[in-house]
């Protein structure tokens, strides 16, 4: 006789067994099968484990992640500088020099403008919030009704003092501040170690990793993606730092048409800010918009600065961006979003500006090994 659509075909055996036990067997084989409810929970559970691994070991794999992906993006520059006959320790070096020596004094030419703005800030955004008080004083209202309302609720009335909001036991802001910058000295110096050993030893790591695959296929396809990795996330990196710039540019020079205060200082928070998609924009929106509410006499130019911003933010995102990076870099505007919450809930700010080459390394292997081309196709637009 034959059986019905996903039921198992029944033995000697199975017949002679009663029918309770041939239920409990059947469910039991279901839950053994490779898609299967054991495999899947076991899937969640190293997941979970996986999440949780990486929240609780930050300091750890913050770093290393980060020497990692530098270690992809700055390795064709020393490849280049060995064949022009300097050896990988000192080519190694030199890159080292080079690249931190650019960022510290492009940090030490916008230091003086952040913190003279810094230091203004309270009282730029106080004479925002006045000119916005036309609009915030509903809001206002609706909510201290609220809070009537839920007082009488309590049936107490009270409420928490300035006082009693302050002294609740957390760390104050230079508390902060001094933990912050011990923890980015520490991190910082194990990245910069770490990468450059990595560059000095001319891809080691590599070669015993090829060496430990049994197939020479396999070696010889271990490397091949090592190398489209380099060089694929090389011109990823460089493409965004270039079309960041241009927004940057872009962003200085409407800001000083428009009559804004440092537009050199609004040009390089706009390129630096657009290494985190869409959450940066946002920011970048939100303090230009309450600087030019402070700075102009009416909303309306206020809101011509902020305009001019995403007019040109929209155009490098949409545009410019994926022209020059092609289909095959261009990446799922969902997966980015979801991919940037996702690290920037698990390493905050760091893993924020990580998200977006990790996905494109991400992509980058899926699209070099052929089982995994549907995840490729997946992540990118």
């Amino acid at each position: 006789m034959a059986t019905r659509l996903h039921e198992a075909p029944t033995s000697d055996d199975d017949e002679a067994r009663p029918p309770e036990q041939l239920d409990i067997t059947r469910i039991t084989g279901r839950l053994r099968g490779p898609l299967g409810a054991i495999a899947v929970s076991t899937t969640g559970l190293f997941l979970l484990a996986s999440f949780f691994t990486l929240y609780v070991g930050k300091d750890f794999f913050l770093p290393i992640t980060i020497a990692v992906m530098l270690n992809f993006l700055l390795t064709p520059a020393v490849r280049w500088l060995k064949k022009v006959g300097l050896p990988p320790p000192v080519g190694a070096a030199v890159i080292l020099l080079l690249f931190f020596g650019a960022v510290g004094y492009g940090t030490y030419r916008v230091w003086s403008p952040a913190m003279e703005w810094v230091q203004r800030a309270p009282s730029t955004f106080a004479e925002a919030e006045e000119k916005l008080r036309s609009i915030r004083e509903p809001v206002e209202a609706i909510q201290e009704a609220g809070e009537q309302v839920e007082a009488i609720a309590r049936g107490d009335g009270a409420r928490r003092t300035e006082a009693q909001e302050a002294d609740n036991g957390e760390p104050g802001l230079g508390q902060t501040l001094l933990q912050n910058a011990q923890e980015l000295l520490i991190g910082g110096s194990v990245a910069i170690f770490l990468l450059y050993f990595l560059l000095a030893l001319d891809d080691l790591f590599l070669r015993k990793l090829a060496g430990v695959l049994p197939e020479m296929s396999q070696r010889r396809k271990a490397v091949l993606i090592a190398r489209a990795t380099e060089r694929d996330l090389s011109h990823y990196v460089l493409v965004r730092t270039a079309t960041n710039a241009g927004l940057g540019v872009g962003v200085g020079i409407a800001t000083w048409l428009l009559g804004m205060p440092n537009p050199v200082l609004w040009g390089i928070m706009a390129a630096m800010l657009n290494y985190i998609p869409y959450l940066g924009g946002l920011i970048g929106y939100f303090v230009v918009g309450f600087v030019a509410l402070a700075t102009f006499d009416t909303t309306g130019q206020a809101l011509t600065v902020v305009a001019a911003y995403l007019v040109l933010n929209i155009i490098e995102s949409n545009f410019v961006t994926p022209a020059i990076l092609g289909r095959e870099l261009t990446l799922n505007p969902v997966m980015i979003f979801t991919w940037l919450i996702f690290w920037g809930w698990i390493w905050g700010i760091p893993g924020a500006l990580l998200a977006i080459p990790l996905l494109a390394m991400a992509k980058i292997v899926a699209d070099n090994i052929e089982s995994l081309a549907p995840l490729g196709a997946f992540l990118g637009r």
